[in-house]
């Protein structure tokens, strides 16, 4: 029933498990229920446990009921969307959160970061989620134990009921296959015993017990994790429009360069085609870079050729490792383990024209199986709705689905999302929020931060930063004031500088101290550094920031070496990371606490959009959430006031995560019809904001040529006023 265009559907039914405490609530839904509900037999249950299915409908009566117990999911904020959405509204938002709602998954999640074995395979691990993801059946109802980890079959099972309940909608209770009716209740069993099983687990850490409260079970930080968890099923919820043929572009792009790359890949050698016993498929033979074609099949081209059996890889890693190795000149960037690096990275700096081209490929060919049937997807139901993960053991979140918190940069990717008619696509994000962060974390460890009196003048610290760049790299020490004024005349020589001192400020805090690893990491930013230049900004960066060698010092006294994990405690959320390195804790110092900032924020924003009908926020939407940036959706013709009061909400609670920086600190916004990363924000004299793509330096642009018919037709009057001034 689940799929593209219906995230949340209609709920067919509603199964409850309590225990003697409890017998009320399932009093109240029987009687609620008359004849159309299921009690499970008590031989399938635990002591004093009760279970019983009821229909969907009644769970608007749950949500009325929610004072009077303790309401326990397995993903609640799946529960909390489909609930919403069919029954009770999003405005219920403030009662999900109150603490009478928790969720087991939020808690295992907690638990396994406060630990250090989320994602390992560690014994306590295994039994702590042996029951946590899977609904069971009673051993009655089974033919005998399936050997290993028997009830995953019934997840990939499509005789299992967990798919087919679509052929119950409409059919009575009492009249529903025992299966059917034993999957449903022992869903809720099975996530009571988890909750109760969370109570009596080891819960100790170095940093003290992760529960919060005895008496309630709550563990830090699950309030606000949990928040969040239903704050982006909100955000999935609403999505964004998808503009199918920026899609077919896009995908037309990604599919040549593709292309290119598998015949660039073949001239070279290191690609297998067919099935070639003279040249093993490849097509080339000789040694590197002295290649010719197989006599035997010509080159890969004879049409009578075999095909290449399964058996054989699809590459020759040798022969593509021989021309990294000849593109550097016998010194290649190596692996961990000492071999021949070819990661994208490698090769696209690699100087190499082959190797330039075929990094490209590289690239959009995981973007053609990952990205591209996504947008495909979406563009045939009209709306992208990505799939957000709340927590990870920074405290960051994350997204699949596609991916909308790292967009492909190459093509239309972000152009294939659009305003619906009438609307805009807002970018309201922070400004060096992470540094702020991390200035307020040095304070309160060791009392100085240079990077906070930067801060607290509200001074550019990129450009302070650039500045002493700038005397080191080309000799020259002028003032702040002449920096700026050459910055602003975008002066080669001073952009560069500004743009290199993005490298060690944002990579330094991250223990970042070797020439090689700060190379790779300004890669990712775009900035190609030799190792050289690394050394002098990571020299520059421990000289000119004085609570540079305090902040390493301390990092890597509490783990020493790899094997010596250590755990961290949030300042403000209370949440515990456990098996820490020194650059993993490091992060997760400034990372989460910025992290926390932005689920907070995230809530209040929300509220307004959803809640607070006096908001002018209020009916307006957040489809994408990057980190530290919103993207909202509202009407264009209003934007004038509701960004601004978008902006007033993200700097609301600035005092509480960083009270001793945040005088200055400050929020960008941008608006346009498209996602474009190149927006910015235009106003005209009588206040309104004009989208980007109708601002004199796009318009007649291939931005403002190409925005959709449906949205041109309903363009707002202001907007036309303006062009017809303009003209």
């Amino acid at each position: 029933m689940i799929s593209d265009g219906q995230p949340h559907p209609h709920p067919i039914c509603l199964s409850l498990c309590g225990g003697a405490d409890s017998l009320h609530i399932r009093d109240a839904f029987k009687a609620r229920a008359g004849v159309e509900y299921w009690d499970m037999p008590a031989v399938d249950l635990q002591g004093d446990e009760w279970a019983i299915v009821v229909r969907g409908e009644l769970g608007k009566a749950l949500f009325e009921m929610r004072e009077q117990a303790i309401w326990v999911a397995h993903n609640l904020c799946y529960e909390f969307g489909v609930t919403c959405e069919n029954l009770v509204g999003f405005e219920s938002l403030p009662s999900w959160v109150s603490g009478n709602f928790r969720d087991t998954m939020v808690r295992e999640q907690l638990w396994a970061i406060a630990k250090g074995c989320m994602g390992k395979f560690t014994y306590e691990h295994r039994l702590r989620r042996k029951d946590f993801y899977r609904p069971l059946q009673s051993r009655r109802h089974r033919p005998g134990p399936l050997p290993g980890r028997p009830f995953l079959r019934e997840r990939t099972d499509p005789t299992s009921w967990r798919l087919r309940y679509h052929e119950l909608v409409g059919v009575s209770i009492p009249r529903w296959p025992i299966k059917a009716l034993v999957y449903s209740a022992m869903d809720s069993v099975w996530t009571r015993r988890a909750f109760l099983d969370q109570q009596f687990t080891d819960t100790m850490t170095e940093q003290g017990p992760v529960t919060q409260d005895d008496a309630t079970y709550l563990i830090w930080d699950e309030l606000r994790q949990t928040s969040a968890a239903l704050c982006l099923e909100i955000i999935r919820s609403s999505g964004c429009a998808v503009d199918g043929e920026r899609v077919q572009l896009y995908a037309g792009e990604i599919r040549d360069v593709a292309a290119k790359a598998q015949l660039i890949a073949q001239q070279g050698g290191w690609i297998k085609t067919t099935g070639c016993r003279g040249c093993k498929g490849k097509g080339r033979v000789g040694d590197v870079p002295n290649l010719r074609d197989c006599e035997m099949c010509d080159g890969g081209r004879d049409p009578n050729v075999r095909e290449k059996p399964k058996s054989w890889s699809n590459s020759d890693t040798g022969v593509l490792k021989a021309w990294v190795d000849l593109a550097y000149n016998g010194d290649p960037p190596k692996t961990a383990k000492g071999g021949v690096s070819t990661s994208t990275d490698t090769l696209q700096y690699s100087g190499h024209p082959l190797l330039v081209e075929y990094a490209k490929g590289k690239a959009a060919t995981a973007a053609l199986t990952r990205q591209v049937p996504l947008l495909e997807r979406a563009a045939r139901v009209g709306r992208v709705r990505p799939w957000f993960i709340f927590l990870v053991r920074s405290g960051r979140t994350a997204c699949r689905s596609p991916n909308m918190q790292n967009p492909d940069s190459r093509g239309h990717f972000r152009s294939c999302f659009t305003a619906n008619p009438g609307n805009v696509l807002v970018s309201v994000d922070y400004s060096t929020l992470e540094m702020f962060s991390w200035a307020q974390n040095c304070l309160e460890l060791y009392g100085v931060s240079t990077m906070a009196e930067w801060l607290n003048a509200g001074l550019d610290v990129h450009s302070v930063f650039g500045r002493h760049v700038l005397k080191t790299f080309f000799d020259e020490d002028i003032t702040l004031e002449k920096y700026m004024e050459r910055l602003k005349a975008k002066e080669e020589r001073v952009v560069k500088c500004r743009k290199f001192a993005k490298v060690p400020i944002f990579g330094c805090p991250g223990m970042l101290q070797k020439p090689a690893t700060l190379v790779d990491y300004a890669l990712g930013m775009g900035v190609e550094l030799s190792l050289y230049e690394a050394e002098q900004l990571i020299t520059l960066w421990n000289e000119v920031l004085v609570e540079s060698r305090e902040w390493l010092d301390d990092l890597k006294s509490r783990a020493p070496g790899w094997d010596t994990p250590w755990s961290m405690r949030q300042p403000v959320s209370n949440r515990i990371r456990g098996g820490c390195s020194s650059s993993s804790g490091a992060n997760s110092y400034f990372q989460g606490r910025a992290a926390d900032f932005c689920k907070e924020v995230m809530y209040k924003l929300l509220h307004a959009c959803v809640v607070d009908r006096s908001s002018p926020l209020f009916g307006c939407s957040i489809w994408n959430f990057v980190h530290d940036e919103f993207m909202f959706e509202g009407p264009a013709e209003t934007a004038h006031i509701w960004v601004p009061a978008a902006q007033e909400i993200m700097l609301s609670c600035t005092s509480r995560y960083f009270p001793d920086v945040d005088k200055h600190m400050r929020t960008e916004a941008t608006v346009s019809v498209r996602w474009d990363k190149g927006a910015d924000l235009h106003v005209l004299p009588g206040g309104e904001y004009l989208p980007w793509e109708f601002s004199d330096r796009q318009r007649g642009g291939p931005s403002g040529d190409t925005l959709p018919l449906d949205w041109l037709t309903s363009c707002p009057p202001f907007i036309i006023k303006h062009l017809q001034e303009t003209a």
